[in-house]
């Protein structure tokens, strides 16, 4: 029963330290949000390039602090 919470335990802390640096991203690409509707644009960029790396968004004509 040790192992399995200790295990449990871990994916718990896995997860918060996870939750922590999107948060972290979240809060910086939303400093730099004008507010407007883009589809595309530095939220989504961000998020995909800090959780997956080999993704990126192709977002012509999304300039810096326009997201929605």
């Amino acid at each position: 029963m040790k192992d399995r919470t200790e295990k449990h335990l871990a994916d718990v802390r896995a997860k918060i330290s996870d939750h922590q640096r999107i948060e972290k991203v979240l809060a910086a690409t939303a400093a730099q949000c004008s507010g407007k509707d883009v589809p595309e644009g530095p939220v989504l960029e961000a998020l995909a390039s800090e959780l997956h790396p080999a993704i990126h968004f192709a977002t012509p004509g999304s300039a810096k602090g326009e997201c929605a």
